[in-house]
């Protein structure tokens, strides 16, 4: 990784700042990769472990960190989860409706106490605590998975749902294609930015200080009055735009792309607003 990134003009403090980050967390079991990002004034900036490893891995040094690729393999995070727990089980819930809980259910028995003394009584007591406890042990881990996996599938849905209905309207609440998509991250206009990452070409846009300066050749920046800082990523840009202006973000691919078709360039947006 040192000589790769070496090569590519990462300067010494970086190389330096990655090569202290090795290997002070120990690996995790199983499969697992990790992302670090480090720049020469602050060094190591984000390390984090991912639930699969990179394929192929990577090394970048650019002017803005390239996070797609690890983006995409972290899920979306659920911001709470309330488990509600009773003696033959219990129920998951997750933000949104009722539709998204799940119910656990005991399938060991004895579930009842029973009154009395001595050490028999106590055995049986301590079976049925243990029984309560492995009804949860054992189902809830899976139960949890299960909500927050049809929270963020049914999040997909109404998102690309949304797409459908705006697609092709002449009120343009929905674009793709890069030059569209970079019009609208400047106008701050991204409620939703989908990114095909099979499809995202390698692409360069410049950029200028604030997240939401960028334009597909330097001259646009500085007719607008920014100063360009340099060329980026293309996918990099796009994202460091939304995150900038608070929109989501949704990546994906396939063959049939995010919105069952592949997008123009790999990208588009849902709008908070049209863009002349």
């Amino acid at each position: 990784m040192r000589e790769e990134l070496a090569a590519q003009g990462a300067p010494e403090p970086v190389l330096r700042a990655l090569d202290t980050a090795f290997p002070p967390q120990r690996p995790p079991s199983g499969r697992a990769g990790r992302v670090l990002v480090a720049n020469a004034a602050d060094g190591v900036l984000l390390d984090r472990t991912l639930p699969e490893p990179p394929d192929p891995p990577w090394t970048r040094w650019d002017l803005l960190p390239h996070l797609l690729p690890a983006a995409s393999a972290l899920a979306d995070p659920v911001p709470a989860v309330v488990v509600r727990v009773a003696e033959t089980g219990g129920e998951v819930l997750v933000p949104g409706s009722a539709a998204n809980a799940e119910t656990v259910g005991g399938r060991d028995h004895p579930v009842h106490k029973v009154r009395g003394g001595g050490w028999s009584h106590l055995s049986m007591q301590e079976r049925v605590e243990e029984t309560w406890r492995r009804n949860t042990a054992e189902e809830l881990a899976a139960a949890v998975e299960e909500a927050t996996l049809d929270l963020r599938t049914g999040e997909t849905r109404a998102e690309l749902q949304r797409w459908d209905g705006a697609a092709g309207r002449p009120d343009g609440l929905a674009v793709d294609g890069m030059p569209a998509t970079v019009a609208a991250a400047r106008a701050e206009a991204i409620d939703t930015l989908l990114v095909d990452l099979d499809v995202l070409p390698m692409a360069r846009l410049w950029i200028g200080a604030s997240a939401t300066e960028l334009a597909p050749v330097e001259d646009e920046l500085t007719t607008l009055g920014t100063d360009p800082l340099g060329e980026a990523d293309a996918g990099a840009a796009l994202l460091r735009a939304a995150v900038g202006s608070g929109a989501q973000v949704h990546l994906g691919g396939g063959r049939t792309g995010l919105v069952g078709r592949p997008l123009a360039d790999g990208v588009g947006a849902l709008l908070r607003f049209p863009i002349a």
